[in-house]
């Protein structure tokens, strides 16, 4: 709160770049009602997702290296002038391009704040993003309104101090946001490159441990080959083919080559991994896309591999390729979206679709909302359901019984065309006569 008095005070100086806060209106008729502030000027209102969280202002860094802060409004801060009034953290996430820019970026400042308030929310909430190794994001507006900004508490670098914080932001987010897309293009590239070298240098290693290829002698002028003669070249031209391809190389004892193996499956996950962040980034730019389908494999995810399929079928699955699906979409979507299995006529293969906020089909809901029984509850379902079949089962076959030798069935069951009318003619029985006479 900002106490407010009334005083007669003669006319102040201008302001000064050593005298930090807002300029004082010009005195009117030898009277000036001065604000006298109890507060740091500058002060920025830091919301969560919409809720209050601190009210923090500028602090200095110690230049001596030991981590500690000065007091708040105790000296003048650099970037303190440029910060906003109020910023709402609305996302998280690990993108290294926004977490963290990098250093000679003319867009990001950086500045460290101390909590004026005395709750004392600082700490869990560093505790929160230390944990998951996220930095917090959100927008800010500018002064007046226009333009828009971007701040970002990252979860590596903050203070010791509980009730302190490290934040960087930037006054224009579209600049920003730029500078993030090229970085995560050079950031490839650049992982691209080194996978490039390493497997140049794979090759090389494998060319120079590879025996020499032996030569072949030139034929000589004479007589031409019989059969066994040509048989014995094809089999030493043969020889030297086989020498010139790359073999694997052979695991003996103990399990030597798992950490090869190990390593291809973490750079088939990575780059699977990679793929799917490529294609949710794409889908959140598309305003017009509201749902995404994305079907995916082992045998695609592992196209290309320099090890044999056999080998990776323990380690790159489809549950992990189905969990880096939903990681991306949970990072890429700030835990908004909502990715669901369909289902599907094969094992090793798999269509995961995701959806925008607002745009989920009742259906998935529904089975998202679905709960599963217990499994005592489903053998006793599975239990009483057997026994009621058994029990009609008897029934049925007792009842057809005591029909057929006569005797009276049970109440649910009628005899039909137990006491009929003999309805043949003495027409008929002197005809059945005739015909018996005839015969015998």
């Amino acid at each position: 709160l900002t106490k407010v008095t009334l005083a007669h005070t003669p006319p102040p100086p201008p302001p000064t770049a050593s005298s930090p806060g807002r300029p004082i209106a010009p005195p009117a008729h030898g009277r000036v009602f001065s604000f006298l502030p109890e507060q740091h000027a500058m002060e920025l209102s830091l919301l969560l997702e919409g809720k209050f969280l601190a009210t923090l202002a500028p602090v200095r860094l110690s230049a001596d290296g030991d981590g500690t802060l000065s007091a708040p409004g105790s000296a003048a801060v650099e970037h303190e002038e440029h910060l906003p009034y109020e910023a709402d953290l609305t996302g998280y996430t690990r993108d290294p391009a926004v977490a963290a820019p990098p250093p000679a970026s003319p867009h990001w400042r950086e500045i460290h704040l101390r909590s004026t308030d005395g709750r004392g929310k600082l700490a869990g909430f560093k505790r929160y993003l230390a944990d998951r190794k996220k930095a917090a994001v959100g927008p800010f507006s500018g002064e007046g309104g226009e333009g828009s900004g971007l701040i970002v508490v990252p979860h590596a670098g903050q203070p010791a101090d509980a009730e302190a914080v490290f934040v960087r932001f930037a006054t224009d987010a579209k600049a920003a946001q730029a500078e993030a897309a090229e970085h995560r293009r050079r950031r490839k590239l650049a992982e691209q490159q080194k996978r490039q070298q390493h497997q140049q240098e794979m090759q090389r290693r494998q060319a120079a441990a590879a025996p020499p290829v032996p030569a072949v002698a030139p034929k000589r002028p004479g007589k031409a080959p019989g059969i066994l003669g040509k048989l014995m070249g094809a089999q030493r031209r043969t020889a030297a083919h086989l020498q010139r391809v790359p073999l694997k190389a052979k695991t003996t004892g103990g399990a030597p080559g798992d950490a090869d193996v190990g390593a291809e499956a973490q750079r088939i996950i990575g780059n699977f991994r990679d793929e799917m962040l490529g294609k949710m980034e794409a889908f959140r730019d598309d305003p017009g896309t509201f749902a995404l389908k994305v079907p995916f494999s082992v045998a695609a995810a592992s196209k290309g591999s320099r090890v044999d399929a056999s080998l990776l079928m323990n380690r790159v699955t489809m549950d992990v390729l189905k969990y880096m699906v939903y990681e991306s979409a949970e990072e890429v979507g700030e835990d908004k979206w909502v990715a669901s299995k369909e289902a599907g006529e094969f094992l090793d293969e798999m269509v995961v679709a995701v959806y925008k906020e607002g745009h989920v089909p009742p259906e998935v809901l529904e089975d998202m909302n679905q709960g599963d029984l217990p499994e005592e509850v489903k053998a006793a379902q599975r239990a009483a359901a057997e026994a009621a079949l058994r029990d009609q089962t008897k029934k049925v076959a007792a009842d057809t019984q005591r029909a057929v030798q006569g005797k009276p069935v049970a109440e649910d069951l009628t005899s039909l065309n137990v006491n009929k009318r003999d309805r043949t003619t003495i027409e008929d029985h002197q005809l059945e006569k005739e015909n018996k006479r005839q015969r015998g």
